[in-house]
């Protein structure tokens, strides 16, 4: 079997990097084609294997920003240059609009079967923004053997768009939901939460989207009410990273800031250390790091229709609405006094990505010999 992916964000995310390096030790030869702006992200995320061929181009421009169908039709022609076709069976398309148009260009001059992936910038970007790039997004739908989305909730989100909506009777029997995967350290190293404190933690990028200013005056307001209340603030950078610090300058006793924590083993420590985890993001793909806390025994708060909303049957935290202060205090309140009502055992082998890449696979192969 010969595959190739098509991913614009092949450089950004070592999401792919994991599902492409597991797909190669289940014997799969790959093309790996990335188009991006600005030479040096040439050579990021790499894979040394004899099966494998990443191909960088950084055909981009920042006039293709603007001009969706000129970004089509010139990466389209530079992907041709530079990727040879030849004894490829299928492609795996890692974005609807920016892979998925060039998916499509395949598929009509080549015939070549393909998967589409959906994602958050397809929703909250294309299909919010970009009217004059919907006529194509169907025809990618209408065209592609699969759909893949990461999470029920962005599902369920991307069918809320009235242009989707009306295609849902041809779509919905080529959708299946695949989370992705986390690292295989979170999985062999599964605890339970053994605090009884009023901890919080919350790990990610000091953004607006990440919603770090709007937790901070939730956790603000619980003092009152809870006065051993304390946030472990993990991450940073980001456009609010300075009025993050200011606060917890001002506070120190609700607020401790880690800064970038990237060894595994060291933010274990910090979540055996919390009682819950809060991100109330409010665009959240999936948000591996609410596995990666589940996995601690740490009930997670997260936004409604948001990350893992929807993707376990048993009850993992408190979904909130994300632009209301009140409504993330009471999230938090609810897991720091109803500590038992909570299941964080849940099958974390489907986050493994062995295991996804050989779904993948079972897929690919149904895919083929159709």
């Amino acid at each position: 079997m010969k595959i190739l992916h098509i991913c614009n964000d092949y450089c950004g995310s070592k999401v792919h990097s994991s599902l492409y390096s597991e797909l190669d030790r289940l014997g799969v030869d790959q093309i790996v084609y990335t188009h991006f702006e600005g030479a040096k992200k040439i050579g990021r995320n790499r894979i040394e294997s004899s099966r494998m061929q990443v191909v960088y181009d950084p055909v981009l421009r920042k006039i293709h920003h603007l001009l969706f169908h000129l970004r089509v039709e010139q990466v389209f022609a530079s992907m041709c240059q530079k990727v040879d076709v030849a004894g490829v069976e299928l492609i795996y398309a890692s974005t609807l609009f920016s892979d998925g148009a060039l998916a499509l260009r395949l598929h009509r001059e080549w015939g070549l079967p393909y998967v589409v992936a959906v994602r958050k910038t397809d929703v909250y970007r294309f299909l919010k923004l970009g009217p004059h790039t919907w006529p194509m997004g169907c025809q990618i739908l209408l065209h592609a053997s699969k759909i893949v989305f990461i999470s029920e909730a962005l599902k369920e989100a991307f069918f809320r768009h009235p242009m989707v909506a009306r295609m849902a009777p041809r779509l919905m029997g080529k959708v299946m939901v695949q989370p992705n995967g986390i690292d295989d350290f979170w999985i062999d190293n599964q605890a339970a939460s053994a605090t009884q404190s009023n901890n919080l933690i919350f790990v990610g990028k000091f953004d607006d989207n990440k919603n770090v200013l709007r937790l901070m005056e939730a956790v603000r307001r619980l003092q009152a009410t809870i006065p051993d209340i304390h946030l472990d603030l993990v991450g940073g950078t980001g456009i609010r990273h300075e009025q993050v610090m200011a606060r917890v300058e001002a506070c120190p006793q609700l607020f401790t800031f880690h800064g970038q924590v990237f060894e595994r083993p060291r933010l274990k420590e910090l979540y055996s250390q919390n009682a819950a985890f809060c991100m109330p993001s409010i665009n959240e793909t999936f948000g591996l790091v609410y596995v990666e806390a589940l996995s601690q025994g740490l009930p997670v708060l997260c936004a409604k229709g948001q990350g893992v909303d929807g993707l376990f049957d048993q009850p993992v935290g408190e979904f909130v609405e994300a632009k209301d202060v009140d409504s993330i205090a009471n999230g938090i309140r609810a897991l720091l006094t109803r500590r038992q009502s909570y299941d964080c055992n849940v099958d974390f082998e489907q986050f493994r990505w062995r295991v996804i890449a050989e779904r993948y696979l079972i897929l690919f192969n149904e895919i083929i010999t159709r």
